[in-house]
Parts: C-alpha cells; structure tokens; sequence
C-alpha cells in the first residue's frame, strides 16, 4: 500500500500542526478521510491510503458508488480529535493517542517528554 498506487480523491480541506522541527499537513479527502503528510500536497488530487486498506470495495467505482463504513468515519474525527487536543495542550498531535472501543472513543493518552512536561508546569504554577 503505497499513495501512488491509492485511490485518487479531491482534497476539501487542508490544516497543519507544527511541533519542535516538525509540521504535519492533514489533507481531508472527499472521501471523508484524512491523509497525514510531511509537506503540504499542492495538487488537488492526491492517494488516499485508507481506501486502498479497505478490502471488499470496488476503488475504482465513482465515489457516489462507494460506501464508507461507519468505523472509517471514526478514523477522521479521531486525527481531528488528535490535533484539537494537542492544540488544547500546546503539544503537538503526534503526542496524542486516542483508543477507540466499539466505535465510541474510551479514552486518550499523551506522551510527553521532559522539556513538555516542564512547560506544563511553569504555565500552570504560573496560572495559580
């Protein structure tokens, strides 16, 4: 599974995260889901990977044909979830991991290291 052999999908919406030397371009994809990517993609159309995961679909039907399944839908709130927590935090998305059980979110788990652990600290004696 590579994004150059992945289903072609329209990108409807672009937002970025940036971190300590990284930024992360999400791309939403018409096909509801969300392509996570070290540069911003410039083209309009770019591979979806997730549809190409899904097995038992046709990939090369028109989209209207295609039916997305109620977990993948999950998947997209999910990295949105990631990015709104991490910016809730101020740290950065990839330090966020949500669990998911039987479609419904259980819960959350974010990393930390000490230098964002610190901050943390600071901005909350700080707040007091």
């Amino acid at each position: 599974m590579t994004r150059r052999s992945a289903p072609r999908r329209k990108v409807v919406e672009i937002w970025h995260t940036t971190g300590w030397g990284t930024s992360i371009w999400y791309h939403k994809l018409e096909c509801g889901h969300v392509e996570e990517r070290k540069r911003r993609g410039l083209a309009e159309v770019i591979g979806c990977t997730r549809c190409e995961s899904i097995s038992g679909l046709d990939l090369q039907a028109p989209l209207g044909d295609t039916v997305v399944p109620p977990v993948e839908l999950v998947d997209e709130s999910i990295a949105v979830m990631r990015v709104k927590l991490g910016i809730a935090m101020n740290i950065p998305a990839d330090s966020v991991s949500i669990e998911v059980r039987d479609e419904k979110v259980a819960g959350a788990m974010v990393f930390l290291d000490a230098s964002q652990v610190m901050s943390l600290l600071r901005s909350d004696g700080a707040a007091s």
